[in-house]
């Protein structure tokens, strides 16, 4: 990794999308960002709760995205 470059990895969860730009605030340095998430959240649950659970997941990773871009 070049000397110039500061990755950050955090974890997926359901309020990633308003912890990461106060995360950015603080460390603007970051160059990369790597959201982990187990690959469960991408499955569709007939438990409407663990549903809405991973839906919010989802949700917030791709505001990450966002974010990032």
């Amino acid at each position: 990794m070049p000397p110039d470059e500061h990755v950050h990895i955090i974890s997926a969860g359901e309020h990633i999308h308003t912890a990461y730009p106060a995360i950015f605030r603080t460390l603007p340095t970051i160059t990369r960002t790597y959201v982990l998430a187990d690959s469960v959240i991408t499955e569709f649950s007939p438990n409407p709760i663990t549903q809405r659970q991973r839906v919010a997941i989802r949700n917030a990773v791709a505001a990450v995205k966002e974010i990032s871009s």
